[in-house]
């Protein structure tokens, strides 16, 4: 399962995602929990900067994501190869193999991305959505470049 930040914490949705089925799960909040914390302790609340709604995303980063596609494609393709290819593999039950594949892929923004791709699923919206910022875009390519 993945956590997906959706603001649980100031009164919004618990949300988490179950692979390999690719489920969202989704629980009420039981309130504005920041907003009890932020009147009992202004002073350190006052501190945290405020979080920005959205984050405007340029041509750059549009043309960034695009070529990171297929990117993503190509190493979910080259890590289902390299398990495709080890003894006893191709017996395993899907969830096994979604967790294999899982423990390869990593956990975060990237092993998100390599989840979908694995399912066929990988398009601009849900990257867009898991990355979030511009910011996170250019992290998942030094990653990329770094590791791959």
């Amino acid at each position: 399962m993945f956590t997906l930040d959706t603001s649980c914490v100031t009164g919004k949705a618990l949300t988490g995602l179950l692979l390999p089925a690719f489920r969202f799960v989704s629980v009420p909040s039981r309130g504005n929990l920041w907003m009890q914390v932020a009147s009992q302790y202004p002073r350190i609340t006052s501190q945290v900067p405020p979080r920005s709604a959205r984050v405007a995303w340029n041509e750059k980063d549009d043309r960034a994501l695009a070529d990171l596609l297929p990117r993503i494609v190509k190493i979910s393709e080259t890590i289902l190869c390299e398990l495709q290819s080890e003894p006893g593999f191709a017996e395993l039950r899907p969830r096994q193999q979604a967790r294999r594949f899982g423990e390869r892929a990593g956990n975060g923004q990237l092993g998100s991305l390599l989840q979908l791709a694995r399912l066929g699923r990988l398009d601009g919206r849900l990257a867009r959505q898991i990355l979030r910022t511009p910011d996170s875009l250019q992290a998942v390519v030094q990653k990329i470049e770094a590791d791959h």
